[in-house]
């Protein structure tokens, strides 16, 4: 028997669960969709998802200073970011749970279906977004985009060791209170591949799946 772990069906239905935990973290932390989110390969990755532009802060940035005592504008822009980089291995882990597989769809739920089929129609625009994002051929990991936004805020190993380490729980927490969203997203995004922004915000929103506040004085382990 071939090993999940390398069967295509595995990696597809992982990519999906990955993409659908940056795109929910996105739409929940930042209060608006993602432009796209994709499980089509590109030369570099085997799905991507594909934010709306950043938030402006207040403030200067003080390298010397701990993260705790920048800007809190900047540092709530930052770990917003960091906690969409993470949140695509967490869906993923989220993802490969046991599981008893979906519950059954609900009458409302194939009317937010069926919306979000009609709604599914790529603009131009998105279609360029996604061919230039497929035809990069180098993208920066996800480790490595938290590990460097983490550094720049906290200015030193020790403290962003203990920062990203933190803002993981954070993390699994957020997109566990949220699973009933990820388990509408990712068999959807399975079935039709790319969502835009608009028909993923509409099957996310479908049930409970609502805004979540940041904390903006969290304290670190």
């Amino acid at each position: 028997m071939t090993d999940p772990s390398h069967s295509s069906e595995f990696d597809r239905q992982r990519t999906a669960w990955h993409e659908c935990g940056h795109g929910l973290s996105h739409l929940l932390l930042r209060g608006r969709s993602p432009e796209l989110v994709s499980i089509r390969p590109g030369q570099a990755y085997r799905g991507v998802t594909l934010g709306t532009g950043g938030d402006p802060w207040q403030g200067t940035f003080e390298p010397q200073r701990l993260s705790i005592l920048q800007p809190a504008d900047l540092r709530r822009v930052l770990e917003q970011r960091i906690v969409v980089s993470l949140a695509g291995d967490v869906g993923a882990d989220l993802g490969a749970l046991p599981r008893s597989g979906y519950r059954p769809i609900t009458a409302d739920e194939q009317d937010a279906e069926t919306t979000a089929r009609a709604l599914n129609q790529l603009s131009p625009r998105h279609r360029e977004l996604l061919a230039a994002a497929e035809s990069a051929s180098d993208v920066e990991s996800d480790d490595e985009a938290a590990i460097a936004w983490s550094f720049v805020l906290s200015g030193s190993q020790d403290e962003s060791i203990a920062h990203l380490s933190w803002l993981r729980h954070v993390t699994r927490r957020l997109l566990s209170a949220h699973i009933d969203g990820l388990s509408r997203l990712v068999p959807r995004l399975l079935e039709v591949e790319v969502l835009d922004g608009a028909t993923f915000s509409h099957i996310a929103r479908k049930g409970r799946c609502g805004c979540h506040r940041w904390p903006t004085t969290p304290s670190l382990p």
